[in-house]
């Protein structure tokens, strides 16, 4: 979790009418605030209300449900859903579903894309399997507590960070296949454009992790090029300012090596206890992966093997 209890925003949700209405009663009722994360387009919403901006509307509450570290979370979101009145809605293609509706009111429960079969067995809704979310891992990793108000009530919730946000999106897009796919752009490059430190958000990403950088490519392909100038239309030209910067800095990721291991391990561990690192100690790829170094915010590439950590740069990196 990126906030602690004293940091925690509070935001003031527009109207007491669905889907706000059914997302407050839930987080109410809820034991533990980490047994779900808003998603979808509701998240995007509330990140820019948080700072003053404007999203696409949005009728449906996505939520997704963390079995991986709660096993019995399904249950606990399903139950509190019948209680508000919402019934499964199981799907006609398929075995299936996702979603509960209330009348016109709709919400969709989903769960980790790579779910163990054990914890497959656990992500049932009235006994019909749950569908994967792409890009919820990492969501669930860079995630942030909010507390929704609206008049008197209030409650505490959570949500992936805008970082977390972000790479959920284009993930999203990239794992579409069906229906207007394009919105995930729309809200990845508003999202971007929330990115107030760049620099700082690179170091929360993982060079050597294949998600991350498969998400940093898309978003690179995507809206770092001419062709993408249609995603930044609702911007404001500060927005698409700060936008473009954070997916050129973020882009570095993918300069960087991507080599793992016990080298690795070793060079990390000199890096991060300050040791120097000494030449002829470190090979291959190891030593490739040292020369690598923080100055002053940008990565480059350097042969100064006796340099002291501290000089360097560290590689450690937040969730």
């Amino acid at each position: 979790m990126n906030n602690s209890q004293q940091d925690i925003p509070v935001i003031d949700i527009p109207a007491q009418t669905h889907p706000w209405s059914t997302v407050l009663a839930l987080a109410e009722a809820t034991d533990d605030p980490t047994d779900w994360r808003l998603t979808g387009g509701l998240m995007v919403q509330l990140h820019a209300m948080a700072r003053g901006t404007e999203a696409r509307p949005t009728t449906d509450a996505d939520l997704l449900v963390d079995v991986l570290t709660h096993q019995h979370a399904v249950r606990r979101v399903e139950d509190l859903l019948k209680s508000l009145g919402f019934t499964t809605h199981v799907g006609t293609l398929s075995d299936y579903t996702t979603r509960m509706t209330r009348g016109t009111a709709v919400v969709d429960l989903l769960v980790d894309n790579h779910l163990s079969p054990f914890l497959k067995n656990r992500a049932r809704l009235d006994g019909h399997p749950l569908l994967g979310m792409p890009g919820s891992r990492k969501a669930v990793a860079r995630s942030m507590l909010v507390t929704l108000r609206y008049e008197d009530t209030q409650a505490t919730m959570c949500i992936p960070d805008v970082l977390g946000a972000l790479l959920m999106k284009i993930a999203s897009w990239r794992e579409t296949h069906q229906g207007d796919r394009s919105r995930h752009l729309y809200d990845a490059a508003l999202l971007a454009s929330m990115i107030d430190d760049p620099r700082k958000e690179l170091l929360r990403l993982d060079c050597h992790s294949p998600s991350d950088r498969r998400n940093i490519k898309t978003l690179t392909e995507q809206l770092a090029g001419d062709d993408a100038d249609d995603y930044f239309d609702p911007l404001s030209p500060e927005q698409v300012a700060q936008a473009k910067m954070a997916i050129n800095e973020f882009s570095r990721l993918l300069a960087m090596p991507r080599h793992g291991g016990r080298q690795r391990s070793i060079c990390d561990n000199r890096l991060r206890y300050g040791d120097d690192v000494e030449r002829g100690k470190l090979r291959g790829d190891a030593k490739a992966w040292c020369t690598w170094m923080l100055d002053e915010g940008r990565w480059a590439q350097g042969a100064n093997y006796n340099a002291p950590a501290a000089e360097q740069g560290t590689w450690r990196r937040a969730a």
